[in-house]
């Protein structure tokens, strides 16, 4: 499916390391949900037919919701005009597109066909006592939370507070050579070049100054960029400005229109290749250095005063180089963020409502999604910002969170955690339709859910280590902070928090409005409804 998109669209060469990961994630989460529950079904009497059958209709349903969900937070991607960010948004949609059919199409056929051989050849060690299906660690804990939820809700709340507290310190930016492993050559010649003459000479702000004459060197025109390069070499940022009205100081603006309106053969030979060089037509390019790294505010500040100058009466200027284009990709994706975030948490609350018809719910999925984000970026702001266990992770740090990683992040985070989200509500929700029982349902959907969701958990965040020994920063990166948050959404979000704030929260939890109630279809978990009848 890549391939075929590629044909069509540019696409970056990171969409491949995502997709594959998004792609082994969701297809081991949502194969393991459905073979789990299939072998549930079984193994409560069921035959094979009407175990498929409860299969597709409860935990089948869920990964549909779930995927929509997930294709939802990754095409917001596709708002930001930022290839790199639309190429992963593709990506990630292949991804979750085959996950989903695959998971809702092939392997229920799949299953069909082993029937129950789907049992065959299990390990004596991890055999299941039929008279105690459910692990006693899950009905001890989640029976302490649900007994005492103030104290499991305030500690768990306090404890990611604290984790996620360094995001409040993320300095944004994009990755330069640093993103490289040192033994490749260019970063070499970078790290080369910043010891012996400094990063900021490596990319200079380049302003290209154009005029609606048909040439840059008429009088009028030579005495506008004369000012205009004055006005910016009096900015205290600026390192050094190179142009043709400032190739020898001691000439003044008068001076240079002579020089550059006569007869061009009196020019000294390098003076003639420099304007050769700069100067075509009606456009010259002046070079500007900047006193500060291209990662730091004064740069970013120097260059919005830059754009604030004008150049004078017919002429236009822009601005181009990697620390413009840092700037123009920071506020691009600043612009395009809050765009995305509505799509991403509208469409996510209106499907979780069709699904669990509960207005409170959703909210509360939200933001405990919300939570483990955070947690995860401040962890990343600790490692590859501010540097903790660079030297254990092998990599430098850049001083800075790369803006395109952050919001891969995000939509990709999103989806994931609310793939366990959906897991969760769904088989409690399943439970509350059979005993109406709050409590009840939270312990009984947490027993029979926990263990799977945590095995997922651990498949995924083992698919996110490997992901860590790529030698490309934004890769390492990307894997760690979707280990971060898997392992604190499904071991301590959905197994702690979750269950404490919906006991109490009490009935609340099933709040749905008379006329809501009226619009919504009915969509039932429980076996019951769904059983094939002869």
């Amino acid at each position: 499916v890549l391939f075929a998109l590629g044909k069509v669209f540019t696409l970056s060469v990171f969409t491949l390391n995502i997709a594959l990961l998004l792609g082994l994630c969701l297809n081991l989460d949502y194969s393991l949900l459905i073979v789990n529950r299939y072998r549930d079904e079984l193994r409560h009497g069921r035959s094979p037919l009407e175990a498929l059958a409860v299969t597709q209709a409860t935990a089948g349903k869920a990964v549909f919701f779930s995927g929509s969900i997930v294709f939802i937070t990754l095409s917001a991607l596709l708002f930001f005009p930022i290839n790199v960010l639309f190429s992963v948004g593709m990506g990630g949609l292949a991804a979750v597109t085959m996950a989903v059919l695959v998971a809702v199409l092939l392997l229920p056929a799949v299953l069909a066909v082993l029937n129950k051989r789907i049992n065959l050849l299990p390990i004596p060690f991890f055999r299941k006592n039929q008279d105690n299906e459910v692990p006693r660690y899950w009905h001890w804990s989640v029976t302490k939370v649900v007994k005492y939820p103030k104290f499991f809700f305030f500690s768990i709340l306090f404890i990611l507070l604290i984790l996620g507290f360094p995001f409040l310190q993320a300095k944004y930016g994009i990755s330069d050579f640093r993103m490289l492993p040192k033994h490749l050559e260019s970063r070499e010649v970078f790290d080369k070049f910043n010891r012996e003459f400094g990063e900021n000479k490596l990319s200079p702000i380049m302003a290209i100054v154009e005029t609606q004459h048909k040439s840059i060197l008429t009088k009028d025109n030579i005495r506008h960029l004369y000012d205009f390069v004055d006005r910016i070499k009096e900015d205290p940022r600026v390192y050094e400005v190179t142009s043709i009205v400032n190739t020898k100081p001691r000439l003044t603006k008068d001076q240079y229109v002579a020089l550059y309106t006569g007869p061009k053969d009196h020019l000294n030979p390098a003076l003639r290749q420099f304007i050769d060089t700069t100067t075509h037509e009606n456009v010259t390019v002046l070079t500007i250095l900047s006193k500060y790294s291209s990662d730091s505010p004064e740069t970013t500040n120097l260059i919005n005063h830059i754009r604030t100058i004008h150049p004078g009466d017919n002429l236009k200027m822009m601005l181009t180089g990697s620390e413009v284009n840092t700037v123009d990709i920071l506020n691009s994706i600043s612009n395009a963020f809050p765009h995305a975030l509505i799509w991403i948490l509208g469409f996510t609350y209106l499907i979780l409502l069709v699904l669990l018809r509960s207005v409170v719910l959703p909210l509360k999925a939200i933001i405990t999604t919300v939570l483990s984000l955070c947690v995860s970026y401040g962890i990343l702001v600790l490692i590859f910002q501010k540097g903790y266990l660079h030297e254990f992770l092998n990599f430098d740090p850049q001083g800075i969170l790369d803006i395109s990683l952050v919001v891969i992040i995000f939509c990709a985070l999103f989806g994931i955690s609310m793939d366990y989200e959906v897991f969760l509500l769904t088989r409690i929700k399943e439970f509350f339709e059979q005993k109406n029982d709050n409590k009840k349902s939270i312990v009984l959907g947490i027993e029979r859910s926990s263990k799977i969701i945590s095995s997922a958990a651990i498949v995924v965040i083992a698919i996110c280590f490997s992901f860590m020994s790529a030698e490309i920063l934004m890769v390492k990166a990307f894997g760690l902070g979707i280990a971060i948050a898997v392992f604190v959404d499904a071991f301590i979000i959905r197994t702690i928090l979750v269950p404490a704030t919906m006991t109490l929260l009490g009935k609340w939890n099933w709040y749905l409005p008379k006329w809501l109630n009226k619009i919504l279809p009915k969509i039932h978990f429980d076996p019951e409804h769904v059983i094939l009848k002869k």
